[in-house]
Parts: C-alpha cells; sequence; structure tokens
C-alpha cells in the first residue's frame, strides 16, 4: 500500500465546530492506515480545548498571526459577516492572508503528498501558495456561492470559483451540490457520505429528546419550544453553544412564558464523554436547518456534525428534509425520520417511534447497519481511493 504525507488544514479549530471535529476524526483515520498526517489550523478558538478528549495523537499545529488576523478583521468589519448562504457556524471567520505572513506553513506543505482543506474557506489558501509546490489538494465544499453586495460579491464569487477550479479533487456531502458544480462550472465533484464512530449503544432508551447544535438566529431554536408544545410527556435536553447572550436570554424567556422551563432543560460546557452519554440515551435526536437563503433548497450543505454524533452513538436522528445529511439519512436508513420543517411533523415521528415498538426497532436496525458500513476507516480508504484514482494510482487492495 502506498503511503503518503498528508496535511489536513481548516480555518479554525473550535471545541463547538463540527468541521473541526470531522478534521480530527480524519486525521485519525488516516494515521490508523500509517499515512503521515498533520493537523494544521489557520487558527483557534477559545473554547478549542474541549476538544481535547477527540484529539487524541492529534497534535494540531496553528498557523496564524496576529497581522493575518487583523487584516482579516479589516476586511470583515465592512462586510459585517463574510459568510456563504448555508454556513451559519458564528465561530468562522475568514482568515484569507494567514498564510501570507507564515513561512512555517508554506514549508509544511512543500512535501505533502496530499493537502485537504476541511472548507471552502480555508481552502482560499490554495490562491496564495500557487508559489507553493502542492502535488495534490482535496477541498471539501459544503457551501453555494456568497450573497454579498457588489462589489464584494464580484470579487468573492470569482475567488472561489477560481479557488474550487484549482482543486485536484472536490469533496461534497450531497449529490445536490455535487451536480451543482458540475453544472455550473462543469467541475467533476465527488459525494462521499459522512462516517461515524463505532461507540457502545443501548437498547432501552430514557424518555428525553435531545437537541444539540451551535445555537444562532438562522437556526432558529424557539422552533424547539413548537415541538415541545406536542409532546408535554417528553422531557427535551438542550446542549450547545449560543450565538449570543442577547439570543440565549430571549430563548429563556421564552420558555418561562410558555411554561416549558420545567420541560426544557438548557445544559452548556459539557464535556465529550458527557455529551456522548447524553446521545447514547436519548430516545431521539432532533436537528433542523435554518433559514433558507432565496433560491436555495438546503439551509445547510455540510453534514451536519450532530447527526452523525447521534448515529455514532446509537440515536435516532429525526431531521428536517432541507439539511445537507437529509439525503443520505433518507436513503440508507428512513426517509420517515426525515421530515418537513413543521413542529407537528417531529412531534408525529417522535410519537409514531414512542407508541410503536416494531417501528422503533425496524429503524434502530437500520441505523445500526448504517454504522457498520460507514465507519472511518472505511471512509479515509474511499476518500484514498478517489484520490489515488485521479492520480492513475490503483487502490483496489485498500477497499
Amino acid at each position: 500500500m502506498s503511503l503518503f504525507r498528508i496535511v489536513v488544514i481548516l480555518d479554525s479549530l473550535s471545541g463547538h465546530n463540527g468541521t473541526s471535529k470531522l478534521a480530527i476524526k480524519l486525521f485519525e483515520a488516516l494515521r490508523a492506515l500509517k499515512h503521515d498526517v498533520s493537523v494544521l489550523a489557520l487558527r483557534k478558538t477559545i473554547d478549542w480545548k474541549n476538544l481535547l478528549s477527540e484529539l487524541k495523537d492529534a497534535k494540531p499545529e496553528f498557523v496564524g498571526s496576529r497581522i493575518s488576523d487583523f487584516i482579516s478583521f479589516l476586511i470583515e468589519a465592512p462586510l459585517i459577516k463574510l459568510r456563504m448562504k448555508g454556513s451559519f457556524d458564528l465561530d468562522d471567520r475568514v482568515n484569507i492572508f494567514g498564510l501570507l505572513f507564515n513561512r512555517t506553513l508554506k514549508n509544511k506543505l512543500y512535501g505533502a503528498d496530499i493537502v485537504i482543506f476541511m472548507n471552502i474557506w480555508a481552502s482560499f489558501s490554495l490562491l496564495l501558495l500557487s508559489g507553493c509546490r502542492i502535488r495534490y489538494t482535496v477541498t471539501y465544499f459544503h457551501e453555494s456561492y456568497s450573497p454579498f453586495p457588489w462589489p464584494y460579491k464580484t470579487v468573492l464569487d470569482a475567488l472561489l470559483k477560481k479557488t474550487v477550479r484549482n482543486s485536484s479533487t472536490l469533496i461534497s456531502v450531497t449529490e445536490e451540490t455535487r451536480k451543482a458544480l458540475l453544472y455550473e462550472n462543469n467541475i467533476v465533484t465527488f459525494t462521499l457520505e459522512q462516517a461515524v464512530d463505532l461507540k457502545e449503544v443501548v437498547h432501552n432508551k430514557d424518555d428525553y429528546i435531545l437537541a444539540d447544535t451551535r445555537w444562532t438566529k438562522e437556526r432558529n431554536p424557539f422552533f424547539l419550544i413548537e415541538i415541545a408544545k406536542f409532546l408535554p410527556n417528553f422531557k427535551i435536553i438542550m446542549c450547545g453553544k449560543f450565538g449570543s447572550e442577547e439570543l440565549k436570554s430571549n430563548f429563556t424567556k421564552s420558555i418561562i412564558d410558555n411554561r416549558l422551563d420545567n420541560q426544557i432543560v438548557i445544559q452548556n460546557n459539557l464535556e465529550e464523554d458527557e455529551l456522548n452519554s447524553l446521545y447514547k440515551h436519548a430516545f431521539c435526536y432532533v436537528r433542523w436547518g435554518g433559514l433558507v437563503p432565496h433560491g436555495e433548497k438546503l439551509a445547510e450543505r455540510g453534514p451536519s456534525f450532530g447527526v452523525y454524533q447521534a448515529i455514532s452513538n446509537g440515536c435516532i436522528p429525526i431531521i428536517s428534509n432541507n439539511l445537507g445529511s437529509a439525503e443520505v439519512i433518507k436513503m440508507q436508513i428512513s426517509q420517515e425520520i426525515v421530515v418537513p420543517l413543521v413542529a407537528f411533523n417531529f412531534a408525529q415521528i417522535i410519537l409514531k417511534l414512542f407508541n410503536e415498538r416494531e417501528f422503533f426497532d425496524e429503524i434502530f436496525g437500520r441505523l445500526l447497519k448504517f454504522r457498520k458500513n460507514n465507519t472511518w476507516e472505511k471512509y479515509a480508504k474511499r476518500l484514498l481511493n478517489i484520490v489515488k484514482t485521479q492520480k492513475g494510482i490503483n487502490y483496489a487492495e485498500d477497499n
């Protein structure tokens, strides 16, 4: 088996960012296959140490600089939020110029056989590394192009398209994104389903519902209140960081105003082991897409890490049909647990799972089968198979 020197790059290492967790999982899977792998982050957020229990052997290097942060701030300030449609994580910040001021990073990439950019923001660096001899690049593409006003839109769209076209291989989570890239830019993109861990599962669940994500205005935490009204006999545990104290305060007030403060419980600042225990014992997990930008079918094109964390822990996810992960869940587990963004529909399928044991066991069995077929080891081999096929190297013996 050919062994590679691989560098995984992401713009931000954050304890509450799904992309950060995916990068760590990919690192571990590639390292387990004996490849020489390193993780580089352009910056870190204040809560990045929440990932320590997940990092294990990974020792990420932070290669940003105060100069690059300052320049990024100057670019972002007049735009308020330099953001792409479908990407709602407020931890993300564009560090376009990070590599210009960090010779260490360029030197790190000189000898890399494969450079993997975990998001499109990080892959802006492709433009800045034109003098760096990168042999092969993989870019994860979860977003569509930017809806910024002119002249920013013109410039940023041009940069994004050039970034996409300069990538050796593009990876998307959904077929819709893959087809859009092929149609808009005649770019061959591979769809790679998200992997899961094989954590311990329990068959007898507790009677609480888990909701866990990065809560922002776009992801509408108030929708959880509407679901709770239809499920008075279920406790709902809400985890995840709020995007602002104002949003958290308004949500807490709304819980009290609706007399749901004994039903909806907010738990923050959990260790990863504590969070996984909540997933393992929860009756189900709920997740929905946020506000959908004009002309878009999907609210979020990414894999929605919480959905796969639920599956890893043997917890059935109930999700809305405007999430990027909806396509995979419908095809490989059940289309019945993918519902419209309507509170009653969420409550209806939860009650059906609760009242019909045979139905619950059927869905649970399909979930366990999905876990078995989509481990991180198999994911890493599929990714390398794509790369080696594109490079003309036979990798069939590793599948």
